[in-house]
């Protein structure tokens, strides 16, 4: 009798479980041919200097650490994630690679968005860069200005282009860099990062700016160990 009732109760069990699960709706277990759902992971550049051709000290404490930055046809911003080059990062190539920063004004931004450009750096260089140099020690010289690939340089995203939302902030300013990442990064193996160039003054927000610092931003594998 005690066994019969024990059979009774697990049925019961078993149909009550199918009720509810019934009620949510199709079970889903994925398809084994899609692709993981990405997460989005947002760090601060971790190498941030400001070329300009008045500075000629490396070590000029006005080039780095700085809460505003500001461009023209003479200073140059170079930034560069180190940890870009690792392989485990599960970055995924179907989804943009972006560089966020910010402009101080609303008028900085309208600067920005028609004349700044990301463009590949096409040499290694140290935080003791200066406007000639790549490095201090013999051999460092470079063309002025930072040598880049002028024909790989990339404009502000434009702000009807499907975004994030990291990019939707006040004054914010996104580069889509995957075409750099692929080809410079991924593979060439060789991240000298970008240049953020314009001919017309514009003020960013630097690296000493709390929460408002430059940005690199991508997607990953939701699986993705780092």
């Amino acid at each position: 009798m005690t066994q019969h009732r024990f059979r009774f109760f697990s049925f019961c069990t078993m149909m009550a479980a199918t009720m509810i699960l019934s009620a949510c709706g199709p079970i889903r277990f994925g398809d084994p041919g899609e692709a993981p759902p990405a997460k989005e992971v947002v760090l601060a550049v971790d190498g941030v200097k400001l070329i300009e051709r008045d500075l000629l000290r490396g070590d000029d404490l006005r080039s780095y650490q700085q809460r505003r930055y500001t461009l023209h046809a003479n200073a140059r911003l170079l930034v560069r994630y180190e940890m870009l080059m690792e392989e485990d990062l599960g970055l995924r190539d179907d989804l943009p690679v972006r560089l966020r920063l910010f402009a101080e004004t609303a008028d900085d931004l309208q600067i920005a968005r028609n004349q700044m450009r990301a463009c590949p750096i096409t040499r290694n260089w140290m935080m003791a860069a200066t406007w000639s140099a790549a490095h201090p020690w013999r051999g460092g010289d470079w063309t002025p200005g930072a040598e880049v690939d002028w024909e790989e340089c990339v404009s502000v995203e434009a702000v009807d282009q499907p975004t994030t939302q990291l990019c939707g902030e006040a004054q914010a300013i996104c580069f889509n860099v995957s075409r750099w990442y692929r080809l410079w990064v991924r593979e060439r193996k060789e991240n000298f990062g970008l240049a953020l160039v314009s001919e017309a003054p514009v003020n960013l927000l630097g690296d000493a700016s709390p929460g408002k610092a430059p940005r690199i931003h991508w997607h990953e594998n939701a699986t993705s160990m780092r």
